[in-house]
């Protein structure tokens, strides 16, 4: 286990270093699929590109979660409040728009 020989403090370091790669992923493949400002690699570059970080990031949390037993169960709460209240906002906004949608056609 990488957490057991490099310590938490390296292994929090690492996943948020990971994290920042995965960021910069992420937004390399938003401006070549927008076509706003260009990228100097082919999209199978940039989508390799992003599921090696994304791997590397569920590695990074899977040695914490297996570290710390508590984060697991806690991850998948939080996971779930999140995913809920995604939902909420996201059907508001629907809502909105259909309500703005239909004052502008009448």
């Amino acid at each position: 286990m990488l957490y057991e020989i490099i310590g938490k403090a390296a292994m929090l370091e690492q996943t948020a270093e990971e994290a920042a790669e995965l960021a910069q992923a992420c937004l390399k493949l938003a401006r070549y699929e927008r076509g706003e400002n260009p990228v100097y690699k082919t999209l199978d570059q940039l989508r390799a590109d992003l599921v090696e970080e994304m791997v590397d990031v569920c590695i990074c949390i899977d040695e914490l979660k297996a570290a710390d037993s508590s984060l697991n169960s806690w991850t998948r709460c939080k996971a779930r409040e999140k995913k809920k209240r995604m939902q909420e906002r996201l059907k508001e906004i629907d809502e909105h728009r259909r309500a703005t949608d239909e004052q502008i056609d009448t």
